[in-house]
């Protein structure tokens, strides 16, 4: 008989092919048991963990470069990465912070010294490693009613200031985006937005400018302050326009090149192009009843408008129609299906753990008496197929459905050989919207402010601190209900995808002790506030503490 032939004689073309079905654990037990596999591994290294990078992220597209697979990560860790084992490596600590098996690194006070005043707004421009934050002017200042707008660098561990921008608006609050930055005054009245643009993307892609006599001179006092001698310098910003709103303006959100803009009544959408700051669109919708809901928050992507009053709507870019509305009467019946989670004891968390414990029949089961709730925010995934909505309650809806399917006919006729002209088209597309939406719903136990959704996980700040929900779009089978709303509403609801929610140190605690949170940002390895444990109603201004959260690191680091 013939010598028996065993995984050493076999090409190493196979050997791979065989890694190709392992998960990083037993890769990891591989190495440690095997010099032959040890052998293997090593020599093909960077080729087996960039599978295994693209088998342990949830997006669909496979990583082309490392640089890519670091795309949203800011931590001073995810810089140092220099190979695929290394992203490896780190991606499962991260996760593992993320999941409540370690506890993270945190700071409710991430600037420490450096920050002198109190902080009002933060936005992070990711890929810059720069945070933009706005501030009240100091004791120099013309008046209480303005404010400053600073730059920071996130890769310098003393967060000196680069640039500085007075005289801003009162109560200003900051949206950047694809190194574009505007401002305008969130809460008192006001019809324009001033657009600025990092000096270093100016330099490399020009776009027209054309400052105001005051930007400019905002702009030369800035440079004269941060001492530069030659421009683009890190941090700089260079006045762009100024851009003035048919009307009061009330809620904006900036998504790279779009800035979406919510009118102070309630009934306008206005759509701008922030490269060129021409307004290319407006959208009339249906105002709230409740004028001082009129207009709580806007969000925008490729294809749709989210638009927060009282309850939420969707809004076609295509067609500026109304695609999904939630009356108030369709929420508070929701609201019936869930009640509030249960704290679990003994799952081994790092974080305090609650249950999520789906659907129930309202009809059988008790449900406390509803309560009159308000739509607190809304926020688009980056896919673009779904979005989050928070209530004032503390009702979390995941509402998915909102990319359209192509019909049965598409895939056999071209629509103008069958005599569908342009406006018929839309129709279709706008009902095959509507006829797939999807709802899921969870709720936490009190009151919600803020919220930061990226597609995978769901950070609510509230009164019981900083909740956070891993999203598990494998989850098993849940309580499923058909609900039949209106005509207008066609909608199923889903079970919601996560069983669980974390309550995250250090804001973790007595329900009604967390107030004033004024934002709220996550990156693919940290999350960013700004809170005051004086609340909202403080007598000396606006929330006080950068704070931090970086999952990248450990507590103790």
């Amino acid at each position: 008989m013939g010598k028996e032939i065993t995984y050493s004689d076999l090409p190493t073309e196979c050997l791979l092919r065989i890694l190709s079905f392992l998960a990083l654990p037993e890769i990891a037990v591989l190495l440690r048991t095997s010099k032959l596999w040890n052998l293997i591994i090593t020599v093909n290294e960077q080729l087996l963990y960039h599978r295994i990078a693209n088998d342990l992220s949830e997006i669909s597209a496979p990583f082309g470069s490392l640089s890519g697979a670091l795309d949203g990560w800011l931590s001073r860790e995810a810089r140092e990465v220099r190979g695929w084992k290394e992203y490896c490596r780190l991606y499962v600590t991260t996760e593992r912070r993320w999941r409540g098996k370690e506890r993270p690194y945190s700071t409710r006070d991430a600037f420490g010294s450096i920050q002198q005043t109190r902080v009002g707004w933060v936005k992070i421009d990711i890929e810059k490693a720069l945070l933009v934050m706005t501030a009240a002017g100091d004791e120099e200042s013309d008046g209480d009613d303005r404010i400053v707008v600073t730059v920071h660098c996130l890769r310098d561990p003393t967060r000196k200031t680069l640039f500085c921008l007075n005289q801003t608006p009162s109560f200003a609050r900051v949206e950047l985006s694809r190194g574009f930055v505007v401002f305008s005054s969130e809460r008192v009245v006001s019809d324009s937005f001033e657009v600025w643009r990092w000096a270093e993307d100016q330099a490399t892609s020009q776009t027209l400018r054309q400052p105001t006599r005051e930007q400019s001179q905002k702009y030369e006092h800035a440079v004269l302050s941060a001492g530069i001698d030659e421009s683009p310098f890190r941090g700089e910003l260079l006045p762009m326009s100024l851009l003035r709103q048919p009307g009061e303006l009330r809620a904006y959100q900036l998504v790279y090149p779009t800035l979406c803009v919510g009118s102070h009544a309630g009934d306008q959408l206005w759509l701008w192009d922030v490269r060129t700051g021409r307004l290319f669109q407006t959208i009339h919708i249906e105002p709230s009843p409740y004028q001082q809901f009129s207009m709580r928050y806007v969000d925008i992507n490729e294809s749709h408008v989210f638009v927060a009053t009282h309850t939420v709507s969707v809004y076609s870019r295509t067609t500026s129609e109304c695609v999904f509305h939630l009356k108030e009467s369709e929420l508070r019946r929701l609201a019936d299906y869930v009640t509030p989670p249960v704290p679990t004891y003994g799952s081994g968390s790092a974080f305090q753990e609650y249950a999520l414990l789906g659907y129930h029949d309202p009809d059988i089961n008790v449900t406390p008496p509803y309560i009159l709730d308000i739509v607190v925010a809304v926020r688009a995934s980056p896919t673009g197929d779904n979005c989050v909505v928070v209530t004032h309650w503390g009702y979390i809806l995941l509402i998915s459905g909102f990319k359209p399917e192509i019909s049965e006919h598409g895939h056999n006729y071209n629509p103008a050989s069958i005599g569908i002209d342009l406006a018929y088209k839309k129709r279709v597309e706008s009902l095959s919207v509507l006829s797939n939406i999807r709802i899921s719903l969870a709720r936490t136990k009190g009151i919600v402010h803020r919220l930061a959704y990226d597609g995978r996980r769901i950070l609510v700040f509230g009164s019981f601190g900083l909740a956070l929900i891993n999203l598990d779009r494998k989850g098993g089978p849940a309580n499923n209900f058909e609900i039949s709303f209106s005509e207008r509403t066609l909608a199923k609801l889903s079970p919601f995808p996560a069983r669980s929610m974390h309550l995250v140190p250090p804001f973790a605690g007595e329900v009604d002790i967390y107030q004033g949170c004024t934002c709220l940002q996550m990156t693919a390895d940290s999350c960013w506030m700004v809170w005051s444990p004086e609340g909202y109603e403080s007598l000396v201004g606006d929330p006080q503490f950068n704070c931090m959260i970086d999952f990248t690191r450990a507590e103790f680091d």
